[in-house]
């Protein structure tokens, strides 16, 4: 998780830059973007419940990883296109992206109490928000910095390595948790 926070953090250093300075599209498709994404958490919010239950919990903490890269991928693909395609994979994006995120988040929370000991829980929970929202603060400075000196979109590019990479840790940490193959991924 932490991977994935530093990713959108860093992304999100430079998204607004890209939206209203890059593609031009203004303050008004700023907000409507910002907009799909509360409505995307609601939705999340909505369906999650049903969706934790009828997958299992290490299959979906991966899928919805797999999904964050994706969706990462449509706002580094909107730097390139035009800005009316743009406004259309951001618009998406955004939607699905807190659908997705809050899935994500309630799934791996939930897998994390299925795997450590329930004396742990507590501190383990505590130890994951030190380093996933530690991780945002970092990732903010970094994608400032990366955004500045080479450029939005490799800013854009490393949102969807980190994605890349939390969602392998998820695959590497699953295998090495039962030290046999998965049979639900």
């Amino acid at each position: 998780m932490t991977l994935c926070n530093a990713g959108l953090a860093v992304g999100a250093a430079v998204e607004s830059i890209l939206i209203l300075r890059h593609l031009r599209l203004g303050p008004q498709w700023f907000g409507v973007i910002t907009a799909f994404g509360a409505v995307g958490g609601l939705l999340g919010a909505a369906v999650s419940e049903r969706i934790v239950q009828r997958m299992a919990l290490p299959r979906l903490t991966v899928l919805t990883g797999l999904f964050q890269l994706l969706l990462a991928g449509l706002v580094f693909t909107s730097y390139f296109t035009v800005p009316y395609v743009s406004l259309a994979l951001l618009l998406a994006q955004s939607l699905l992206w807190g659908v997705v995120l809050v899935i994500f988040n309630i799934a791996s929370m939930s897998w994390v109490t299925t795997i450590v000991d329930p004396a742990f829980v507590g501190r383990v929970s505590s130890a994951r928000r030190l380093f996933t929202f530690g991780a945002v603060p970092v990732g903010s400075l970094a994608g400032g910095a990366i955004g500045s000196t080479v450029g939005i979109w490799a800013s854009l590019l490393s949102w969807c390595l980190l994605c890349a990479m939390g969602t392998l840790s998820f695959l590497l940490l699953r295998r090495g948790s039962l030290r046999t193959p998965p049979a639900d991924l």
